[in-house]
């Protein structure tokens, strides 16, 4: 089920972003709007998200800086988990990058190994 209203909150994010841009503005207004720390799990282990930011690598999408007993570790978004229909769940769901963008596939064609 799609959540127009925080779609439509990501399209005016983004709506005059180019390149990078529109990651970099996603990842602020993440952190504004969601508010950090928060709680998350990574492989089932519990951990604070004290920061959250993209690093270039579009592959990789955004990253968050996550403590867990006086350690801090980066892993990227998408590897963390969230209580199901939370505000972050839900946010943390649309950053994934475009496959085109992924697959560095430029004429928009279907990637090898990729979902048709």
């Amino acid at each position: 089920m799609r959540d127009r209203a925080l779609d439509a909150l990501i399209e005016e994010i983004t709506v005059d972003a180019y390149g990078d841009e529109g990651s970099d503005a996603f990842a602020c207004q993440f952190a504004d709007a969601i508010g950090l720390p928060l709680s998350g799990l990574v492989i089932g282990e519990k951990v604070e998200v004290i920061d959250v930011f993209f690093e270039g690598d579009a592959r990789r999408g955004l990253s968050a800086r996550c403590r867990r007993t006086r350690q801090t570790h980066v892993v990227a978004l998408l590897d963390l988990s969230f209580p199901r229909d939370s505000a972050e769940s839900r946010a943390s769901a649309r950053v994934r990058p475009p496959r085109a963008q992924v697959c560095g596939d430029t004429e928009g064609q279907a990637c090898a190994n990729s979902e048709a």
